[in-house]
This record gives C-alpha cells, sequence and structure tokens, in this order.
C-alpha cells in the first residue's frame, strides 16, 4: 500500500547519509566545488527527493561563504522544494522575492516558470496564466536550454489542463526540437501522449508511447515513466482491453507508488479499479477504488477521485446494494461537480489572463501614440497658422485613435466572452455556462411554480465512428445531431455540450410527458442521419434520460443524477431510446422507456 515506507526509500535515507559523508570528504580535499554539488542537487530533486532535500540542508548551512549568485540559486531550489512539498505560500514568497530582486536573469526566468506551476496548484490561476503570459515574452531573449526547457514544460502543461490540447502538443513539438537531455525529453512525451490522448489525436497504444516509457524507466525518471504507463492503460481502457490495461500496471504499482506523487497514484489505482471491474472482479475493483480515493489529498476533487466513486457505484449497484450505489453516485456527482467548476474556473482565468496581456498591449501602444502626437503638438505651437491646423488635425487623429482602440478592445470582450459560452464545435452552450444558467432558470421555475425538465442525450457506439470513420466524420456527426435536436429542442429551453459526445437540454415549462415526447422527436431525427460509404450507409443512434422537477426538486445536482441514471438504464436496455427515471417515487428505480421503432 502506499501509506507504507517501501524499503527501497529506507535505503535512499541511507543513501542520503553515504552521499552527504562523502560530499564532506570530498569537500575537506577541495575536489569538489560548490557549483559541482549545485549541479548534482539540481539532478537528484527530480530522481530521488529524500536525498536532494538532504544536500539542499547541508549546502545551505554555508551560505556565508558563498557567492550572489550561489545562495540566489540556493534560494530557487528552495522555493522549488516548498512548490514540490505542497507550500505554496511559501513557495510564492521565495519565488517573487528572486524574480523581482535577483541578479542572475536566468534565475529570475526559470523563478517565474515555477511561480506559474505554484499558482496554479494554489488554484490562483489568473496570477498563474498572467505570469505564463509574460514567461512566453521572454522565452525568445533566454538562450539557457535548460531554463528554456523549463518554460516550454510549462507552457505545455497549462495549455493542456485548460483543454488547449493542440497548443500543448505545439510547446512539447517545440520542446522535443530543442530538448537533447534525455530526462526533458521524457517529460515532453509524456505531456504529449496526455494531450494526444484528451484530444483524440492519440487514438491507441503505439510503438513511440512504449519506446519512450522504456527509455524513461531505464533513464531513472520513475514519476515521468508512470504517468505515462498510466496513459498507456486509459488508452487500452478506451478500446475495451482490460486485461492489457492490468498487465501494463499491475507489474509496476510498487515503482509508482514510490514516486510519493498522489496524483499519478491516484490515477493509476482508478484505472486498475475499472479494469478489474470490466472483468467482473468486483473485490478488487471495490479495493483499488478506495485506495485511489484514500491517496487523494482532502480538498481535492479530482478526475481520478470522482472515477473512483463511479467505480464503486457500479460495484455496489451489481451487487445488489442501491442504497451504497446512490450515495457512491452522488459523492461522484459532488466531485465532478466541484471538478468542474475548477476547470471553468482555470478557462476563464486563461481567457481572462490572455484578453488583460492583449489589453496592457494595446494599452501601451495606445500611450506611446499619445506621447509621439503631444511631442509633435508642441512642436508645431510655435509656428504660424498652418502648424495650428497641423495641432487639430493632430487632436482629430488622437480623438479617432482613442475610439478605434476603444472599440477593437470591446469586441475582444465580446468575443472571449463568446469563447467562454459556447462549444466551438458544435455551436452548444459549454459545460460551465449550461450549468450556470440552467441553476438560473431551475430557480427562476421553483419561483414561479411551474414545471421544468433536464434531459441528457449520449449518441450511441459513438467511439466506433471516430474508429472506424476517422476524427473528421466524427465531428461532423456531432454538429449534425447537434443541430437536430437545436431545431427540436433548443426553442424550449437551453441546449448545451456536457462533454464528449453527451449533451444536455433544460426545459423551463415542460411537463415530464412534454418532455419524454420533445425527447423522442429528438431521437428519431438523430436516427435520421446517415454516414459512411454510400453503398453500406450506417446510421447514427442516440439514447436519451429525462428528470424533471416534478420528480426530482428542483436541485440540478439531483436532476443530473436522476437524468444520468436514466440514461444509463437507456444504455443497459439497447440503446436507441428514451428513459424517463423517477427516484422519489420508490427505493428502487422506476423506468418509463420508450423503445426505438426504427
Amino acid at each position: 500500500m502506499v501509506r507504507s515506507i517501501p524499503k527501497s526509500w529506507l535505503h535512499r535515507g541511507l543513501a542520503a547519509g553515504l552521499v552527504l559523508l562523502l560530499v564532506g570528504m570530498l569537500s575537506a580535499q577541495g575536489a569538489d566545488s560548490t557549483d559541482d554539488r549545485l549541479a548534482r542537487v539540481e539532478e537528484l530533486k527530480r530522481v530521488d527527493f529524500a536525498t536532494f532535500v538532504a544536500e539542499l540542508d547541508a549546502l545551505s548551512e554555508g551560505t556565508a561563504q558563498l557567492s550572489a549568485d550561489q545562495r540566489e540559486r540556493i534560494e530557487y531550489l528552495r522555493g522549488w522544494q516548498a512548490t514540490y512539498e505542497g507550500n505554496h505560500a511559501l513557495a510564492i514568497d521565495r519565488l517573487q522575492a528572486l524574480i523581482q530582486h535577483a541578479t542572475n536573469p536566468t534565475i529570475r526566468f526559470r523563478s517565474r516558470s515555477t511561480i506559474v506551476n505554484a499558482f496554479s496548484l494554489a488554484r490562483r490561476h489568473t496570477e498563474s496564466f498572467e505570469h505564463l503570459n509574460l514567461l512566453m515574452e521572454e522565452l525568445p531573449q533566454q538562450s539557457d536550454a535548460a531554463a528554456r526547457a523549463q518554460a516550454l514544460a510549462v507552457a505545455a502543461q497549462l495549455h493542456n489542463v485548460v483543454g488547449q490540447h493542440e497548443d500543448s502538443i505545439k510547446f512539447t513539438s517545440q520542446l522535443l526540437r530543442e530538448a537533447t537531455v534525455p530526462w526533458i525529453r521524457c517529460g515532453a512525451e509524456a505531456l504529449k501522449a496526455d494531450s494526444g490522448l484528451k484530444s483524440g489525436l492519440l487514438a491507441d497504444v503505439d510503438s513511440a508511447l512504449v519506446s519512450s516509457i522504456d527509455d524513461c524507466a531505464r533513464n531513472g525518471e520513475a514519476l515521468i515513466a508512470s504517468s505515462m504507463r498510466v496513459t498507456e492503460a486509459k488508452l487500452h481502457l478506451k478500446h475495451d482491453r482490460a486485461l492489457a490495461a492490468i498487465s501494463a500496471l499491475q507489474p509496476h504499482r510498487s515503482a509508482i507508488e514510490s514516486t510519493r506523487y498522489p496524483y499519478v497514484i491516484s490515477d493509476m489505482a482508478v484505472q486498475l479499479a475499472k479494469a478489474h471491474l470490466a472483468i467482473g472482479d468486483l473485490g478488487e475493483a471495490e479495493a483499488r477504488a478506495q485506495e485511489a480515493i484514500d491517496i487523494t489529498r482532502p480538498g481535492e476533487n479530482t478526475e481520478p477521485l470522482a472515477e473512483a466513486w463511479r467505480v464503486l457505484a457500479d460495484v455496489a449497484s451489481q451487487r445488489g446494494d442501491y442504497a451504497a450505489a446512490f450515495q457512491a453516485l452522488q459523492r461522484n456527482a459532488e466531485v465532478e461537480r466541484a471538478n468542474l467548476d475548477d476547470i471553468g474556473q482555470r478557462a476563464l482565468a486563461f481567457q481572462l489572463a490572455r484578453y488583460r496581456t492583449q489589453a496592457q498591449k494595446l494599452e501601451i501602444e495606445g500611450l506611446n501614440q499619445q506621447n509621439e502626437l503631444l511631442k509633435l503638438q508642441q512642436e508645431v505651437t510655435k509656428t504660424a497658422v498652418q502648424n495650428a491646423r497641423l495641432s487639430i488635425l493632430l487632436l482629430l487623429t488622437v480623438l479617432g485613435f482613442a475610439v478605434f482602440w476603444a472599440l477593437r478592445t470591446r469586441k475582444m470582450q465580446r468575443h472571449f466572452q463568446h469563447l467562454a459560452q459556447s462549444d466551438s464545435l458544435t455551436g452548444a452552450a459549454s459545460r460551465p455556462y449550461f450549468i450556470e444558467q440552467s441553476r438560473r432558470l431551475l430557480e427562476k421555475a421553483e419561483r414561479s411554480g411551474s414545471h421544468a425538465a433536464l434531459l441528457i442525450m449520449d449518441l450511441d457506439f459513438f467511439k466506433t465512428v471516430n474508429d472506424d470513420h476517422g476524427h473528421a466524420v466524427g465531428d461532423e456527426m456531432l454538429r449534425r445531431a447537434a443541430d437536430c435536436c437545436r431545431d427540436t429542442l433548443a426553442p424550449h429551453g437551453l441546449f448545451g455540450r456536457l462533454g464528449g459526445e453527451e449533451f444536455g437540454f433544460l426545459l423551463p415549462g415542460q411537463s415530464s410527458e412534454a418532455a419524454v415526447a420533445l425527447a423522442e422527436q429528438c431521437r428519431v431525427a438523430v436516427h435520421q442521419i446517415y454516414y459512411g460509404e454510400p453503398d453500406s450507409p450506417s446510421r447514427l443512434s442516440a439514447s436519451f434520460g429525462v428528470a424533471t422537477t416534478g420528480d426530482d426538486g428542483f436541485d440540478l445536482r439531483e436532476l443530473l443524477i436522476a437524468a444520468d441514471a436514466a440514461l444509463y438504464e437507456a444504455k443497459r436496455k439497447g440503446r436507441n431510446r428514451v428513459v424517463h427515471q423517477t427516484r422519489r417515487r420508490s427505493d428502487r428505480p422506476a423506468v418509463n422507456p420508450v423503445a426505438a421503432n426504427s
């Protein structure tokens, strides 16, 4: 288990003592310089954190004899240590002081790279992205290869976090072109694989991914190799290869747990839980899911934590313990909601930081223009009538310039607001905006005493569309399905994309019968969509889950849980159907399916 101390860590503690003894001997002999020891500490922080801390403590004891540059390097490593240990406030204070006062420009640049991560981990997302923008502006002037690699890696990571996966892949590709150091290339490959998985550009396990895992493991990059092994397992599970996913992780559990990195360990455990659930091993699935929950830090709402609660719900449901299944499903919904809120905040912070940076640039350009015009105005006031006329013309130019920039800034603000509120592929509302507006509509409906219904639509077997016909065809099917349902349902309420091939519809004023009828119209319309070869076309289909305020109240979370349960029932009963499930009428779900007629 992760909570016990592996023998390898005890060995590392002993090794740390031996290393420190050796360092003392070499220092006494004058054979080991402080710069060499600092370089070694830099290497240790990636592969042996305990020894890294011990050596850094030893170096810090003699700071009075160190140069200013060496003291700044030690202070930077202290900031990195605080970030890694989760002491974000201390890390930010140390790194901000270096950014403002360090004499070494490379230390200032590296400190800004690390503070981006510290702000992100502290959930101060706007400040994180503002520093990232400054970092990217400073990148062309930075010549230190390691510092450039660190900045590109940070940029790739943050773009991956906010869903800008193509931009993340762009930064990792640049990093792979520039870097020759093996551990840097390992980190870039891991980020590229994760972004490829999330964006769909990495469709399956390939030889390049396997080769990268092996190379990183051989080079001692345990954390990076562990992260990529989890990515490999996710790809196996995506293609229903549960045994392959277990084989990718089970032999390396001890190595992954020895990284002491909670997110990767939790992610590994939940992928094992999902794989064991898929092969019917409920006991092992439950144990691994609980392990993923236990390793997650208090207060964190991560994707692995949400998946772990979903596995426990499925295990309890298969055992017939519906009360436990419902409780686990509630925890799943709570974690997913908190996680999505955090993702939405990050995405909004990303757009806001980009807007602020652009606005600052425009403001600086405007001030520069105004300064130039004021200088010209001072010169022309010394002359006669022609110069006076020129002054008037210049003032009009300044006014026109100010109006132009005001209009342009307003246009940019509307553009960023549209990006944050809508899905670029289908034109539907984005998930954060859909959730926010749905709550408002439900509150209004509750105050007025009217009804409302929530529909969740999920396209059936959509993975096979992407696998067999490519993502371009898959995107076209998403657009066409969205258009069909928009024509049928959007006039009655709010339409949003919840993620992947899943859409949601909040219909104020609709009874359960009317909501089911509208969902059936949408289902029939989607089933009229054909794709594939003209001589043997395939038909698209969708499953619907319906929940109403009359059955489940006006709380959006409860409606989402009920609609999701109804959707799950529609999938279980054969897909291409509408199911309205009422949870409040009895302890066990009552199902009212509207079966497909096509």
